[in-house]
């Protein structure tokens, strides 16, 4: 993949207290760059029982990478989940 693509996997317990997973793809601009804005398209489980859930979630974002000596080892990416109500995302990364 490209330095503006990164895909991603996990899980959660989301605000209904039903485990969420997903599966998905975040293409972003410069990731040379410590701030960036990005969208995601991502499978995204747990939501059914309580909001109209399509099966691929698109989730704008923005993110912030930072570390020592101006590396990018840490980053706190921010979204918003349109199709699911606005609910926002918030997850954290490390670069090893």
């Amino acid at each position: 993949s490209g330095k503006n693509v990164e895909y991603g996997f996990g899980f959660y317990d989301n605000s209904f207290n039903d485990t969420t997973v997903y599966l998905g793809f975040d293409i972003h601009t410069d990731s040379r760059k410590p701030l960036r804005l990005g969208v995601s398209l991502a499978a995204v489980t747990g939501y059914s029982d309580y909001l109209d859930q399509p099966p691929l979630t698109v989730i704008p974002n923005v993110v912030y990478a930072f570390g020592p000596y101006g590396e990018q080892v840490f980053r706190v990416k921010v979204g918003v989940i349109p199709a699911l109500n606005g609910i926002v995302t918030l997850q954290f990364g490390v670069n090893f």
